[in-house]
């Protein structure tokens, strides 16, 4: 059985780098994308001194053409996608009157819009191929947490999304589920 492929969005720090080591660990090879490139080398280098396989795309998800060219690192590097990790994101602890257009749009652009990016290119190749998987990052914020309203709003967007592109693609070969953990 071939390594599986697997993009892991967020991957450099956190939560993220915990999903890409541990995948690495158990056999997949690993697109782990990130913003900082320190940080996304270090998760890299720490992956192949483990004996696993990995590269480092560093891209903003919330540019459209970034997240093609991440979702195309996959393919140009190991030839496919299998799996699909929709773990970055952003937040802003502060109450309802503090936000600002600046801290809405960066949460909303990041953790709604870079899902929706990187899943549709990502979608489109797991179609021609006619199978693999994406796991979107939800949270329980979702429902309302003091200090988390663009938080929760955009993480209640990537349910819905989750939701839909399940329904969509039943039965395509095409998997789309969704985790919420507790950070």
């Amino acid at each position: 059985m071939p390594r599986p492929i697997l993009l892991i969005a967020g991957g450099s720090r956190g939560i993220g780098a915990a999903y890409a080591t541990a995948a690495a660990a158990h056999g997949a090879s690993v697109v782990v994308n990130g913003t900082d490139v320190a940080a996304t080398e270090r998760v890299v280098e720490e992956i192949r001194a483990a004996g696993g396989t990995a590269v480092a795309h560093v891209a903003s998800v919330a540019s459209w053409d970034e997240a093609e060219g991440l979702v195309q690192r996959s393919v140009v590097e190991f030839g496919r996608i299998d799996g699909l990790v929709n773990n970055a994101g952003i937040n802003t602890l502060c109450k309802a009157d503090a936000l600002s257009q600046p801290m809405l749009r960066g949460i909303i652009e990041v953790n709604l819009l870079g899902t929706a990016f990187c899943g549709v290119h990502a979608i489109r190749r797991m179609l021609d191929q006619g199978y693999g998987s994406i796991v979107n990052t939800v949270s329980g914020a979702l429902v309302g947490l003091p200090f988390m309203s663009a938080y929760g709003a955009s993480k209640a967007g990537v349910a819905a999304l989750t939701y839909s592109w399940a329904s969509d693609l039943a039965g395509s070969g095409v998997r789309v589920n969704a985790v919420s953990p507790m950070a």
